[in-house]
């Protein structure tokens, strides 16, 4: 396996890089494209980019032309009739709303076969294991009762898992490919969010334009073109990221380190308000609820920030920034589990206890895991490699959670 620091180390030896190369090209061209990105300037690794990505950045100008657009236009075009076809059956009551996941999810997944092919055994399970998910979901009581909410509350975090096992080429131990997972999903939220607000504009504008001459298009248009268009911008979002169009490239980092200090600061007066305020989330369920919301965003802009910084980067003042986070998340995450456990104990079990309280203890686990080689690497000389590696091994964990909830709840509940 060739490590990063590898190609750092032989950064102007062609020689070495190009028996790395021979070794694993697959491996080679993924963390060559990450380590020129860190060290535009190298002439080496120039060539080495332009021999391995030149046919990427000719057609990056004709994508119009490119089969894989093509491919792209038509899975989005899928995406939006599939997703209009389950609005329908929705509004008939005859299914619930969360099958428009899988109006969605399943191509994109074909977008991620196309760049990380699969043998046909794995496609054979994935197809299979997808299938079962959704005759499962769809046999499941139409109400919106504890057991079957928590059930559908975890249906994402399992699809998510299930699209990171074909990004990853079903090794979830490779961690540079497992960043690059996480990285694309930060990349997706940021590209998706702002064609977003512009589709709402135009939305806007069109409805008012019809207004004027007395033609309301709200259910139409909503139901033909907005909902098919959220749908087919998700494959189209997906298919920009993977083609690496450096939309959002340089904006991330920077979004990183504007909103980390002050989202760590926010925390802090959160925590300072409970005092002060005489807030009990051990009474207040909304509270609860919202201390587990705020425990969720940090753990994602901590991964976030991490995956972000370089490898090579020296100590900084965001590193003291990211330990805050995770010490503040922590001490969220304990107060969160203490007033479950009193719940639990004084208003008996219930679903939603149950799942919240393991899911607190899945999430304060790997925050743990992520706040020690943390820690080592700002004041005991540990690397950002072990950080990553403690993010990154860990997202199966959620996965596993997820299935056991989606099995378990509906049948002991």
């Amino acid at each position: 396996m060739i490590q990063r620091e590898e190609i750092i180390r032989e950064i102007e030896n062609p020689k070495a890089l190009e028996k790395m190369y021979i070794q694993n090209k697959n491996e080679f061209k993924v963390l060559l494209k990450e380590v020129y990105e860190e060290f535009p300037d190298s002439q080496v690794l120039e060539v080495w980019y332009y021999r391995l990505f030149l046919e990427e950045q000719k057609s990056k100008t004709r994508l119009i032309l490119n089969k894989g657009f093509t491919i792209m236009l038509l899975l989005a075009i899928l995406s939006g009739v599939v997703s209009r076809f389950i609005y329908y059956l929705v509004s008939q009551h005859n299914v619930s709303e969360i099958n428009f996941l899988f109006g969605v999810v399943p191509f994109i997944g074909v977008l991620f076969l196309i760049e990380h092919p699969l043998p046909k055994k794995s496609l054979a399970i994935i197809g299979s294991v997808l299938l079962l998910i959704i005759v499962y979901f769809n046999i499941l009581p139409n109400e919106y009762s504890d057991r079957i909410v928590i059930t559908y509350l975890h249906l994402p975090v399992l699809l998510w898992v299930m699209l990171g096992y074909i990004f990853v080429s079903k090794d979830f131990k490779n961690e540079h490919q497992t960043r690059a997972y996480l990285k694309f999903n930060g990349e997706f939220l940021l590209i998706y969010v702002f064609i977003a607000i512009a589709g709402g504009v135009l939305s806007l504008v069109t409805m008012l334009l019809f207004s004027f001459i007395n033609l309301d298009i709200y259910q139409f248009y909503f139901e033909n073109i907005v909902l098919v268009g959220i749908a087919s911008l998700a494959v189209f979002t997906s298919y920009l990221v993977l083609h690496d169009l450096k939309i959002a490239k340089h904006i991330l980092p920077l979004l990183a380190k504007i909103f980390g200090p002050l989202f760590l600061m926010t925390l802090l007066l959160f925590l300072l308000s409970i005092v002060f305020t005489a807030s009990n989330p051990f009474i207040d369920r909304d509270f609860l609820l919202l201390f587990n919301v705020i425990l969720v965003l940090v753990l994602g802009v901590t991964v976030f920030s991490v995956i972000e910084r370089s490898e090579n980067a020296e100590k900084d003042f965001f590193d003291y920034v990211n330990i805050g986070m995770l010490i503040t998340a922590l001490i969220i995450n304990i107060i969160a589990l203490s007033a479950i456990i009193f719940r639990l104990t004084t208003y008996g079990i219930t679903p939603n206890r149950v799942a919240v309280i393991l899911m607190n203890i899945i999430v304060f686990v790997h925050l743990l895991l992520i706040t020690i080689p943390y820690f080592k690497l700002i004041f005991r000389g540990g690397t950002i490699e072990d950080v990553g590696r403690a993010i990154t091994k860990y997202i199966f964990v959620y996965g596993i959670w997820a299935a056991t909830v989606i099995l378990l709840f509906p049948v002991l509940f």
